[in-house]
């Protein structure tokens, strides 16, 4: 309770802060916005921006269940106490605070999707390091810290690079706010969703204890094997993103769309 009452003081010091941002005022549109479902069916036939919801999608749902399995996993399978299941996240945030700016730098000068696809490649070593963790061992924290400094890494280059290449190369800026409102639902969507499918799989997979190679699988084996192919899959997806100057959006397919 004293870490949510502190978590909740300390949102309330981040509104203030962010209420001093000028902007954010609703703009005054010449005429009438209609056809809400129509603006949806434009944004989401656009080649780019379906294949872009799909992969980012696909990447939420093996992202998303981290957050909240994670700490039931080191806390039942790798033996840590509570007090070391708490500060798992020091690493976490110190490794994605480090690498934030080089992250965002690379993302400026190579372009968002090359650290985006860099975090895809590094994510699917996170469940191969989860799997090989040594369980009920003195030096298993240790272990922990240093896979979870490179989750923190990862996060950040996967956070930085697909914010930069959604909003700078694959959103057209005269319709930001159409195609920006249709992947914020989207991503909640899947969010929620992975997070249902986790705790359903992991209710329903038997308690395996057994070794294949240096891999130890258990229950949550069948979510790390996923976290791992999925990264893969979404890696294939986004090569099929090619940004292509106005020519996706010619002028009278947005007005047959009303959006207008």
């Amino acid at each position: 309770m004293i870490l949510i009452i502190t978590g909740v003081f300390f949102g309330f010091v981040s509104v203030t802060f962010y209420s001093h941002i000028p902007g954010g005022e609703p703009l005054n549109a010449p005429h009438k916005i209609h056809g809400g479902y129509h603006n949806m069916a434009f944004a989401v036939s656009n080649r780019n921006f379906r294949y872009f919801l799909v992969g980012y999608g696909l990447m939420l749902t093996a992202l998303s269940p981290t957050v909240v399995l994670l700490p039931l996993f080191y806390r039942t399978q790798i033996g840590l106490t509570l007090s070391q299941t708490v500060w798992t996240q020091a690493p976490m945030l110190a490794g994605s605070i480090c690498t934030t700016y080089l992250w965002g730098k690379s993302s400026d000068r190579y372009g968002g999707k090359t650290v985006m696809q860099s975090g895809l490649v590094l994510f699917c070593l996170l469940p191969l390091g989860w799997m090989s963790l040594p369980r009920y061992s003195v030096a298993s924290i240790y272990y922990v810290f240093a896979i979870e400094a490179l989750r923190g890494i990862v996060v950040s280059a996967w956070g930085i690079g697909s914010a930069h290449y959604l909003f700078v190369s694959v959103i057209p800026k005269a319709k930001k706010e159409l195609f920006t409102s249709v992947f914020y639902a989207s991503s909640g969507l899947s969010s929620g969703i992975s997070l249902i499918l986790s705790g359903w799989v992991i209710d329903h997979t038997p308690n395996l204890s057994s070794t294949l190679l240096f891999l130890k699988i258990d229950l949550y084996a069948p979510l790390f094997i996923f976290m791992m192919v999925a990264p893969m899959i979404c890696y294939l997806l986004f090569k099929q993103v090619v940004v292509d100057s106005a020519s996706d959006y010619p002028q009278e397919r947005i007005r047959g769309y009303g959006v207008l």
